[in-house]
């Protein structure tokens, strides 16, 4: 499950499976890569900051056993 928490600036990945997420990867509408995190432990959830970001859509992409791969479009509307 991921969700922007826009009251804390934080985009939250919940992972209660344990899945080995090995790479989360923010895109903003016109494909540019905004950060991309690496070598993640296994954790049941992560946050990352999106203080810096302006309002509006992203893309999410988190990769899973250097296979499978989820995207997600997520607003940001900071406040």
């Amino acid at each position: 499950m991921i969700y922007q928490d826009n009251n804390n600036a934080q985009l939250t990945i919940k992972n209660p499976n344990s899945l080995a997420i090995t790479s989360v990867t923010l895109f903003d509408v016109s494909g540019k890569q905004l950060f991309n995190a690496i070598d993640l432990d296994t954790q049941n959830n992560y946050t990352f900051s999106t203080k810096h970001l302006s309002d509006g859509v992203y893309v999410t992409v988190i990769s899973v056993d250097n296979t499978n791969t989820l995207t997600k479009k997520v607003v940001i509307k900071n406040k």
